[in-house]
């Protein structure tokens, strides 16, 4: 039986050839937007301070939540992370703090972000965050603030196009560090093509990597249920997952799959002031 440590070392040689990860690569928070091929980029709910900080424009009502990843299974390559939006006269702020690894190995991200609507139908909004590496033993710690930020525009009142750019000064991580936190670009649109049926559609450029596209649904099956599926090339993931809201919660669950590494399951939960 192969120890933690082993497990996990296994799984980053085999990501070093087939889905690299660079120091504090970016997540998508959210199972909604996971099991949509984690097309993040058009987000209007709380997870848009991750996955594109212009969505908290359009928040109107104080809301916290959760989201937790087991990725492959691995409890050594667990995601958690946490946010809160809050309400102000001209915007929303966001606040959110993640943590991705175990104890020989661990990353540690928090940020604020705010963002504004500009009318009804264009938001903008940036975050500035705090990352720490740490690594067990006398590696010790790597720390690095990095900034990001988005725009989401309606063209329609069923088309919505968005673009985000995270670490576009190419941050490292402590001074003369040569370990450099990923500049990442996406760009994606949301067209809804009727009152149950959404679909989305992006793209992903991380730096020193070739694109990724990615395409997904989401169907409300149901009065507040939803189904939702989606496929993302250059990493070899599928996704898929449900949601349900109720009076004010929203619980979201989606799952990737990866034909060599296996199962990666997601669970997210918002809580709105609803009064």
């Amino acid at each position: 039986m192969k120890t933690p440590i082993a497990q996990f070392i296994i799984v980053l040689l085999f990501l070093a050839g087939t889905y690299v990860r660079a120091a504090h690569d970016p997540y998508v928070s959210g199972a909604r937007y996971i099991s949509m091929s984690s097309s993040g980029v058009i987000s209007y709910d709380l997870w848009s301070v991750c996955n594109n900080q212009a969505g908290l424009g359009f928040i109107k009502k104080p809301t916290a939540g959760f989201f937790i990843e087991n990725r492959f299974m691995l409890p050594s390559l667990s995601l958690k992370a946490a946010a809160v939006a809050l309400p102000l006269r001209g915007g929303s702020l966001g606040f959110s703090a993640g943590h991705f690894g175990y104890s020989a190995y661990s990353e540690s991200s928090g940020g604020i972000g705010f963002g504004k609507t500009f009318g009804q139908r264009m938001a903008a909004g940036f975050r500035a965050s705090y990352c720490l590496t740490r690594i067990a033993d006398d590696y010790g710690n790597a720390s690095a603030i990095t900034i990001e930020g988005g725009i989401i525009t309606a063209l329609t009142e069923k088309l919505t196009l968005g673009v985000h750019v995270y670490n576009p000064v190419k941050t490292h991580l402590t001074k003369n560090s040569e370990v450099m936190i990923p500049m990442v670009f996406k760009a994606g649109c949301l067209l809804k093509i009727s009152e149950k049926l959404t679909t989305v559609a992006g793209i992903e450029k991380i730096s020193s990597q070739k694109p990724a596209f990615q395409t997904g649904f989401e169907y409300e099956a149901a009065k507040q249920f939803f189904i939702r599926g989606g496929i993302a090339t250059q990493k070899a993931l599928f996704s898929f997952g449900a949601g349900m809201t109720w009076k004010c919660l929203e619980f979201d669950f989606s799952s990737t799959y990866h034909q060599h590494l296996g199962y990666s399951p997601q669970i997210s939960v918002i809580y709105e002031i609803c009064k």
